[in-house]
């Protein structure tokens, strides 16, 4: 299971320099015990060579047009597209609480979001010990919305992924994923430093 600690659900929350109400904290608790059973994590990846142009990033048959990701990469030969998702029921989890209480509806939305984010540091944890890169130096991860790489990208990734049969990732009109606790982004690898 994906752990997600404290400090992390805090910070989602913006209490970076105070120390956290014990009530807070034991809501965290209880939400991050309930999620436990209520997620289904789930992620795919690929690996393929990538070229990398001034404003372009070629890989898996396609082309990623954002010049901040080109730079991103601007080293790497090798790059992965992967997916993660807590799946539909972290949606409900969240849900659930706005219907009847707000206050915990925020600190799950938090707990899900530490979630996610470790679910995909462990993603690239497991990319990184993949045969065709084990022992390159991964970039960190860069995901459609960030700089100019625009979420239009998020199709593009989900379809080299097969991500909507694979994990049931899907997209609304405006390229955002479907549940709602998902990502997907691209990892740079390199041989050297």
């Amino acid at each position: 299971m994906i752990k997600v600690f404290e400090s992390d659900v805090l910070r989602y929350l913006g209490c970076h320099q105070a120390p956290a109400d014990e009530n807070i904290l034991a809501h965290i608790r209880q939400l991050r015990a309930a999620l436990a059973h209520a997620a289904t994590p789930k992620s795919i990846y690929q690996l393929w060579p990538c070229q990398t142009g001034q404003h372009t990033v070629v890989f898996g048959g396609i082309t990623l047009y954002s010049k901040h990701l080109a730079r991103h990469l601007n080293a790497c030969t090798c790059v992965a597209a992967f997916a993660v998702t807590l799946g539909a029921e972290a949606d409900t989890f969240i849900r659930r609480y706005s219907i009847s209480d707000m206050g915990k509806a925020v600190l799950a939305d938090a707990v899900c979001t530490a979630m996610t984010e470790n679910l995909c540091d462990h993603a690239v944890s497991q990319i990184a010990q993949d045969p065709a890169v084990y022992g390159w130096h991964p970039t960190a991860r860069f995901s459609p919305g960030f700089g100019d790489f625009g979420m239009a990208h998020q199709r593009d990734i989900l379809t080299l992924l097969d991500g909507q049969k694979r994990i049931g990732l899907t997209l609304t009109d405006s390229h955002m994923l479907c549940p709602a606790k998902s990502v997907t982004a691209v990892v740079g690898f390199r041989r050297d430093t």
